[in-house]
């Protein structure tokens, strides 16, 4: 086999690395007792639980009656609504810690009709789930398909503890 250079470095072969039986092998420490995860205890606080943004804007949006999807969207019938998290940025820090973090959210209404019906539950409901809206540009008609995706941008911000 010919290197990119033009060196001749010959076949290559992968071999698996034989364990050395004197070496070290750290193990994995189990814990003691499961920890508990809401999904298994409802509504139980538990701090170990990480925050999912992605989560609560499914849960935000899916009343709305239209299907909801994260970043791809599937061959579903019209209308049908698409979010995607576009950044997430620490926005305040006490000690070199974060305190805040800015999450900027994207949403778009793809409709064959009118979306405003749509538009006007996705502000409500997105503002009663403490999103702030930052930017509704104007709606895009993409001729070639006959398609109006109207897009919404929103920040969240998660206040750390």
């Amino acid at each position: 086999m010919i290197d990119r250079s033009g060196f001749n470095i010959g076949p290559l072969e992968f071999k698996p690395a034989k364990p050395k039986e004197d070496r070290n092998i750290i193990k994995p420490i189990q814990p003691k007792e499961k920890v508990k995860t809401i999904s298994e205890d409802n509504q139980e606080d538990n701090e170990n639980e990480e925050f999912n943004i992605h989560s609560l804007i499914l849960e935000t949006l899916k009343p709305i009656g239209v299907p909801v999807y994260f970043a791809a969207r599937k061959e579903e019938k019209l209308p049908l609504v698409l979010f995607n998290v576009t950044g997430e940025r620490g926005v305040e820090h006490l000690d070199d810690e974060e305190t805040i973090i800015r999450y900027n959210i994207s949403v778009n209404i793809f409709s064959r009709g009118n979306y405003l019906p749509i538009k006007k539950q996705i502000l409500k409901r997105m503002k009663d789930a403490g999103f702030k809206r930052t930017d509704v540009p104007s709606c895009i008609y993409e001729e070639s398909v006959d398609l109006y995706n109207q897009p919404i941008f929103f920040n969240y911000y998660k206040i750390l503890t």
